[in-house]
C-alpha cells in the first residue's frame, strides 16, 4: 500500500464522498474502497469519482 493513504480495519482504503483518499489529488475506487457490492454500484461510484475528478 502506498505511504499515507489511510486504509479501513478490513484493509480498503478510506475515500471520502467523491473518492479522494488521505492523499491530495489521489483517487480510489471499486473493490478496494468499502461500500460497494454491486456491480451497478460500482459503475454508479466510478462516475461520481470521475466528476470529482475533473472539478
Amino acid at each position: 500500500m502506498t505511504k499515507g493513504i489511510k486504509t479501513t480495519e478490513d484493509g480498503t482504503i478510506e475515500v471520502d464522498e467523491n473518492g479522494t483518499t488521505s492523499i491530495d489529488g489521489v483517487f480510489a475506487g471499486g473493490d478496494i474502497t468499502p461500500g460497494t457490492t454491486t456491480v451497478i454500484e460500482a459503475m454508479s461510484a466510478g462516475k461520481r469519482d470521475e466528476r470529482a475528478i475533473h472539478e
